[in-house]
């Protein structure tokens, strides 16, 4: 499936405050966004919470660097993406392929992601 992006490849996190596997993998994906930076990865993250005030007081509270959107209820999600499980994370390279996905709470940090991630973001299937 292609998605458009912005030229750059992300990844794209989709999650809910009332998810506790979604608010465990935070801190692991905002060290992604800043250990990828270099590399051209930006990390997305797509929360699916019906109240905007939620999702505020919890970005205050974990202070990502990273975008976060609203897809209020996961619409969006649901109908591009065939998403309704979280969290549920994708990686879209540059021209809008989706390079892999991951359904569940990952370890971001653990050894073997950051060579996998490397390598999708480089464009190459593992």
């Amino acid at each position: 499936m292609h998605l458009p992006v912005p030229g750059f490849p992300c990844l794209i996190n989709v999650w809910a405050t009332w998810c506790p596997p979604c608010r465990a993998e935070m801190a692991g994906l905002e060290r992604v966004s800043q250990r990828f930076a270099a590399d051209g990865l930006r990390v997305i993250g797509v929360s699916v919470d019906s109240d905007l005030n939620l999702v505020r007081e919890y970005l205050l509270k974990v202070r990502l660097s990273f975008p976060v959107v609203l897809d209020r209820g996961g619409d969006l999600v649901r109908s591009r993406l065939g998403v309704s499980a979280y969290p549920y994370t994708a990686l879209v390279g540059a021209g809008g392929l989706i390079n892999a996905t991951w359904l569940g709470e990952q370890d971001w940090d653990h050894p073997a992601m950051q060579p996998l991630l490397r390598q999708l973001v480089a464009g190459r299937r593992a």
